[in-house]
């Protein structure tokens, strides 16, 4: 066993000058705009468009708000509608306005339009940088914030390690957060994972997070990484436990490597029992995400919290289910069948075939998941019982019945066969006028696990890790055939 440990770490050496890990990142905020509030500690620094401002003793408090959105109303308009300005004649684009907030300022615009049948833009007035109540600048301008030597920046209530930097963009502003990224991943793994798990399995996270970290660093890009579970779900500093700090620190700068470069190390809550290779779900091969058992997830079934991550059911109505379609952008009007027409083999859907009118749906992979608002591709379709309802369409002299209420909203319709039609509804030429509407009382999606189901399974790292593997145990199965590197 020992002689393994030794070979291990042997080869971790050989591949450390190759891997280089950088020492800050770059993370895209989504902190809503227009109106932000920032408190700068004692010790803080400001710069407005590279500029250093002088900051009071004490905290101080920075506000960027916009004053307002006005209406643009051109010159040549109705004079009834110019008059309603009452700016100088001689603007090119008068002001029918000011409004505090662009609804306001958008009913506004309905209004004139249904009077005067024009319709005026609607645009910012202006913006306001103050500190302390005390106005700085009165138009957009980048902000950079550096905290002080002892506390943290706050924007909008929540604390942040590192800068803060916010560069004007459209109707706001777009805000980066820049900290160091074993900084980061205190936050991250807090987030992604719940702090009380076991250590191993903590471990196992912040290799996974950041060597999926080190994969999005682009020096020529605006920022790195976003903070989002649409790359990893990242909070501040309000994430960050002791655990957790514990767990990153103890893996310092280890990444997971697949000949000697980093692995897209990709990762969800639960992959119901069985992990998806690469190529089923996004198309493109990889040779270390695998297909592998994740027989632990089912301690999800125990937690409460997180029961239906590993099992779960959603039942629709055709109606329902037919709306969240079109509410996606499937324009359909009506449905026929939905099935499952291919899987991985161990029960992940590969292929989707929804038949509608006025065509039909092939939907593959992770698409899936999207188009039916379900949480796995783990899926099964099955149907309640279903309703049966007969039309006679055009049989001269006999009036055709009504469709069920709620039909045209997404039924199941097809057109049925002449030895399935009654006598008295065939025609002397042989043709058949008749349909028939199949009206499931509901469609049922039965499914397993929660996310994409490539890579590392949360929930089967937490049982491998309960069971007594460590962390490169738990990411060695998960990810085929990668080693663990040291950066440097």
């Amino acid at each position: 066993m020992l002689l393994v440990v030794v070979a291990a770490f042997a080869a971790t050496d050989a591949a450390r000058a190759e891997v280089q890990l950088p020492e800050m990142i770059r993370v895209r905020l989504s902190v809503s705009g227009p109106n932000f509030r920032a408190t700068l500690p004692d010790g803080a620094q400001l710069a407005i468009d590279d500029v250093p401002v002088s900051l009071p003793n004490g905290d101080a408090t920075l506000g960027i708000a916009p004053d307002g959105w006005r209406l643009g109303i051109p010159a040549e308009s109705p004079v009834a509608l110019l008059a309603v300005a009452g700016a100088g004649s001689d603007d090119p684009v008068r002001s029918a306005g000011l409004f505090s907030g662009r609804n306001a300022a958008e009913r506004a615009r309905r209004i004139l339009r249904a009077e005067f049948g024009r319709l005026p833009e609607v645009s910012r007035t202006g913006w306001h940088i103050s500190l302390n109540a005390s106005v700085l600048r009165e138009s957009p301008a980048r902000i950079d914030l550096t905290p002080g030597p002892t506390a943290p920046l706050t924007l909008n209530g929540r604390d942040y390690r590192g800068q803060l930097r916010l560069d004007p963009a459209g109707d706001g502003f777009v805000v980066t957060n820049v900290l160091l990224l074993e900084e980061y991943l205190y936050s991250v793994v807090g987030s992604e994972m719940p702090s009380t798990w076991s250590l191993e399995a903590l471990k196992a996270q912040a290799v996974a997070a950041r060597t999926y970290a080190l994969r999005q660093i682009s020096p020529d890009a605006d920022y790195d990484i976003c903070d989002s579970t649409a790359c990893q779900a990242y909070g501040g500093i309000a994430t960050e436990t002791t655990s957790v700090r514990q767990a990153v620190d103890a893996t310092s700068g280890i990444v997971a490597t697949y000949d000697g470069q980093p692995i897209d190390a990709v990762y969800s809550a639960n992959m119901g029992g069985q992990t998806a290779a690469a190529e089923d779900v996004w198309a493109n091969y990889s040779p270390y995400l695998r297909p592998v058992a994740s027989p632990f997830d089912s301690l999800a079934l125990g937690s409460g919290w997180a029961a239906d991550d590993y099992e779960w059911t959603v039942e629709l109505t055709p109606a329902q289910l037919l709306a969240g379609l079109r509410r996606r952008g499937y324009d359909l009007t009506s449905l026929e069948a939905v099935s499952v027409i291919a899987d991985d083999g161990f029960g992940r859907a590969v292929a989707l075939e929804i038949r509608g009118r006025p065509f039909t749906l092939t939907i593959y992979r992770d698409e899936i998941r999207y188009a039916l608002g379900i949480k796995s591709t783990v899926v099964a379709v099955s149907t309640t019982a279903e309703k049966h309802a007969r039309a006679v369409v055009g049989a001269p002299g006999i009036a055709a019945e009504r469709w069920p209420a709620g039909a045209a909203s997404g039924g199941y319709r097809r057109s049925i066969a002449f030895e399935e039609t009654p006598e008295d509804v065939r025609l002397n030429n042989g043709s058949v006028f008749t349909r028939e509407l199949i009206l499931p009382e509901s469609i049922v999606l039965t499914g397993r696990g929660f996310g994409h189901g490539v890579g590392m399974s949360q929930w089967g790292a937490q049982g491998m890790a309960l069971d007594g593997s460590d962390f490169e145990a738990i990411l060695k199965h998960y990810f085929t055939g990668i080693e663990l590197t040291q950066a440097g």
